[in-house]
């Protein structure tokens, strides 16, 4: 074996076990479950389902960030959400967008209207896209403009987070579950590659807002 294929193997070898290391102490491979068509919906436009992402192994929630939870519903299941609501503010979701205590900072930036698969009709339908600004995270968001109605109000419970979807319109979060226990709710921090694999350029080594 020459000195040039030793150094690379040497190289691969340290690689690999630092990562094995890191896996098992600081952050868990996670692929988002596909199994689930109304979660598939909820997490759009940020995750899809069949990601492979980064979970940080420390628990605890932070405002703006993307959550992985455990299920209240199921047993080693997840729930997938952004941070938004701390105890004692007040949340209110009034036509896809959250007010905490009454006050939102809305971001200038634009993007583009999507369409997504509505698990109510089993049909494609369009949605409106708004970027939003939480605690320094800028993130894009669905919405169904045509909803003008107060849909949500409540004041977060004592130790507890709310969850909130990405997808405002067709959603899987406190809403429909109820406050979470932070320390079963770890942060999700990176995307390696989406279920289209690694040839899927666009969603492949991502950072998650």
């Amino acid at each position: 074996m020459n000195k040039g294929l030793k150094v690379i193997l040497w190289i691969a070898s340290i690689v690999v076990g630092t990562g094995a290391i890191l896996n098992l102490t600081v952050f868990e491979v996670w692929t988002v479950q596909s199994d689930d068509p109304v979660l598939s919906t909820s997490i759009e436009p940020t995750l899809r389902p069949g990601d492979v992402l980064l979970v940080s192994r420390s628990g605890g929630a932070h405002r703006g960030y993307l959550m992985r939870c455990a299920d209240p519903r199921a047993s080693g299941r997840f729930v997938l959400g952004r941070a938004f609501g701390f105890p004692p503010e007040e949340l209110s979701v009034t036509n896809g967008l959250v007010l905490l205590d009454g006050k939102r900072n809305p971001s200038p930036r634009t993007c583009v209207n999507k369409s997504v698969y509505d698990p109510t009709l089993n049909e494609q339908t369009e949605l409106g896209c708004a970027v939003e600004e939480v605690s320094q995270h800028t993130f894009e968001i669905l919405r169904d403009p045509k909803n003008k109605s107060v849909e949500y109000k409540k004041r977060v419970e004592d130790n507890r987070v709310f969850l909130i979807s990405d997808n405002r319109a067709f959603h899987d979060d406190s809403r429909d579950y109820g406050d979470l226990d932070p320390n079963l709710c770890h942060h999700v921090l990176f995307r390696l590659w989406s279920a289209g694999g690694f040839s899927d350029d666009k969603h492949r080594f991502n950072i998650i807002w």
